[in-house]
């Protein structure tokens, strides 16, 4: 498995932070200007099982991806699922002054030999996008930041 993670800390309590991810469609745009568009297909906000739909360009092309609300932990972390190929997660741990906020992002095969392999294969062909992504990921960060201080 192939994991991403950013974290940055960010001068807001938790409830801050849920109150945005519990309006994360309509914060979405707002959160990069790389995201286009995001809206619930089923369920509602913060709700296990729930379904968005999220638009955004990624190393500059359009990607769509569907996303399945998998396990909320209220205040402290979402996790998602991203259909077969990963998933992710957002996390809100206390600090001496505010809070940080960790995104993930895991991608690529929990078969326990094959998906090594598979992981080691990507990360080599794949290696631009993957700093894309993460490049994405703290860019994310640092606005969500300057969105709530």
């Amino acid at each position: 498995m192939i994991l991403l993670e950013d974290t940055i800390r960010i001068n807001a309590t938790p409830e801050s932070i849920f109150t945005w991810l519990d309006h994360f469609p309509e914060n979405y745009c707002a959160w990069h200007p790389d995201h286009v568009s995001c809206r619930y297909t089923s369920g509602n906000s913060m709700q296990v099982g729930s379904i968005l739909r999220c638009e955004e360009y990624l190393h500059g092309k359009s990607h769509t991806m569907t996303l399945q609300l998998t396990h909320i932990r209220p205040l402290e972390r979402v996790e998602y699922r991203m259909g077969r190929i990963g998933g992710g997660a957002f996390e809100v741990r206390p600090a001496a002054v505010g809070v940080d906020f960790v995104a993930q992002v895991w991608l690529g095969s929990r078969l326990p030999v094959l998906g090594a392999f598979l992981d080691s294969v990507v990360r080599l062909l794949f290696a631009g996008r993957l700093d894309m992504l993460r490049k994405h990921m703290t860019e994310e960060g640092r606005n969500l930041k300057q969105q709530l201080e």
